[in-house]
């Protein structure tokens, strides 16, 4: 159920209630798929790597969502993390040299096109 439908179901309910309301989008959510040119793009390099991608919803708002509204194609590439979005926040020195080699991977792969 949308959050709309919510807040009408509760009005509803409770009708002597005074409820306000005021939602607004804060960015626009995309699907990717092996289609397309970016994912197929990252997919091969982790490939060349030895990595094995894992594609995930991130439920997020990043510059990817931004490109995306543009019509510019991107991936958003998380490192494995722990503790996300905490004051104990960490990426082990491993994952960050994987992250550095396929940065670099890509733009090798980008200039030899």
């Amino acid at each position: 159920m949308q959050v709309n439908e919510v807040v009408h179901e509760v009005r509803k309910l409770f009708p002597e209630a005074e409820i306000e309301s005021h939602l607004h989008t804060e960015f626009e959510t995309y699907t990717l798929d092996d289609t397309d040119p970016a994912t197929q793009r990252v997919k091969a390099a982790l490939t060349e790597l030895g990595l094995t991608p894992e594609m995930h919803p991130s439920g997020g708002g990043t510059d990817g969502n931004v490109f995306r509204l543009h019509d510019i194609s991107a991936v958003v590439i998380g490192m494995a993390d722990h503790n996300m979005h905490t004051r104990r926040e960490y990426v082990t020195i491993p994952d960050m040299v994987d992250a550095a080699h396929l940065c670099e991977t890509l733009l090798r792969r980008s200039a030899n096109q």
